[in-house]
């Protein structure tokens, strides 16, 4: 999901969970629910995805129950966390479109 919508970020650990950085800096984040026991895993962005809307209010994670193969097939079905990461990642080109942003 993240490669295909955001392919400059690099894969970078993050509290020892999956991250993906922008010059060193995290921008989006995997926490398991499993290792932090909770009920659900959650794919988050940082305050470096500069997600700030005009409307004052916006999501910075999202809840996962689980992914399965056609949910990593692209922006496209990454459905509103791939918009997110779009538009975090400032594209207005392909990726954004793909997305629906």
């Amino acid at each position: 999901m993240v490669t295909g919508a955001a392919p400059d970020l690099a894969p970078k650990l993050y509290y020892g969970q999956p991250g993906y950085a922008r010059k060193g800096k995290v921008v989006c984040f995997f926490r398991s629910g499993q290792m932090d026991k909770e009920r659900y895993s959650t794919f988050g962005f940082s305050a470096e995805a500069n997600l700030d809307d005009a409307s004052g209010l916006w999501p910075t994670s999202y809840a996962l129950t689980g992914l399965d193969d056609k949910d990593g097939e692209g922006a496209g079905s990454a459905g509103r966390p791939g918009r997110s990461l779009a538009r975090a990642q400032g594209l207005r080109g392909s990726a954004a479109r793909a997305t629906g942003a």
